[in-house]
């Protein structure tokens, strides 16, 4: 994966003006693009941290690795579906209790497994995604190559002007101290993408 260094302006307003900021950031190398429905880090909060993109913008939601439904009361709400993907049923249904709690908005469960993480497609269909989501999962997926096929799945689900928001914690192999902290009680600290 390439960064691209060049500063540009893009922000966007509405589905073809964020569509058009992407397709300027591919163009100049990118191979990932950041989306959050809030802003960014660098946004001019004075405005409020409420959602910014809107809810036209954000129709369809997929998240994949939608474990207990944190993000789903999030974003569900301001979506037509909410499709939430994992590898366990329990997870799923939680996501959708919490879902529930919050708003109506439909929640479809995707059950799919590690061994064919690819059978979500043909559950939640080929370019219907407007926003795919994975927060905190890359990092505990078991390589590399399985990473790239998750990645592979969410750009044959997104819609032609689709965003796709993955979050990846990681290492470049730079010599560290290693943690000494507990591990099942400091999941988020000790789990680490290496690339």
């Amino acid at each position: 994966t390439r960064a691209v260094t060049e500063e540009r302006n893009n922000l966007c307003d509405g589905a073809e003006s964020c569509a058009s900021a992407v397709r300027a950031q591919i163009s100049l190398g990118a191979e990932v693009i950041k989306f959050a429905a809030t802003g960014g880090v660098r946004s001019n909060i004075a405005g409020g941290l409420g959602k910014q993109m809107t809810d036209a913008e954000m129709r369809s939601v997929v998240e994949w690795g939608a474990g207990g439904g944190a993000n789903a009361v999030a974003f569900a709400p301001h979506a037509d579906e909410f499709v939430a993907v994992d590898i366990v049923a329990d997870s799923l249904a939680e996501c959708e209790r919490r879902t529930r709690a919050v708003c109506d908005t439909p929640v479809r469960q995707v059950l799919t497994t590690i061994d064919d993480p690819e059978s979500a497609l043909e559950q939640i269909g080929r370019g219907t995604c407007d926003v795919f989501l994975c927060l905190y999962v890359m990092e505990l997926l078991p390589s590399q190559a399985y990473a790239l096929r998750v990645l592979d799945i969410a750009r044959q689900l997104l819609a032609p002007t689709g965003v796709a928001f993955v979050q990846i914690k990681y290492r470049d192999y730079v010599d560290r101290t290693p943690h000494r902290r507990n591990y099942a009680r400091n999941l988020a600290s000790q789990t680490i993408f290496p690339i």
